[in-house]
């Protein structure tokens, strides 16, 4: 991924790329390339969903034979954890790491709102 200051590892082994100067493709397909699992695109949809309090977010997966990400499409943050859950458990439902993911997303989410 090209340096700049603006792309940063968050706790969690979390990765922010803001950089505005660069399109949602090129973030997506950078991320791709360094083998990142899951991209979120926190964008317009996004905002617009946040005066029903249930955020939409855009939800991309990389696979290691894929040239390309696939878009799984906008859901909730609740529906991202449980799909997340289920990708690398085989299973959703109340596991307590995914539990504590899910407050650790919804923590990095509000401490970046404007």
């Amino acid at each position: 991924m090209a340096s700049s200051s603006a792309s940063r590892y968050l706790k969690g082994g979390i990765l922010l790329d803001d950089r505005v100067e660069m399109s949602a493709g090129k973030r997506i397909h950078d991320a791709n390339r360094l083998g990142i699992p899951f991209i979120l695109v926190i964008a317009n949809e996004t905002e617009r969903s946040l005066a029903t309090q249930k955020p939409v977010i855009e939800v991309f997966t990389t696979h290691a034979k894929s040239a390309e990400p696939m878009s799984q499409g906008s859901m909730s943050l609740d529906r991202f954890v449980t799909f997340v859950q289920s990708t690398l458990y085989g299973g959703g439902g109340a596991h307590d790491s995914g539990h504590l993911a899910h407050n650790q997303v919804l923590d990095q989410l509000g401490s970046h709102q404007h």
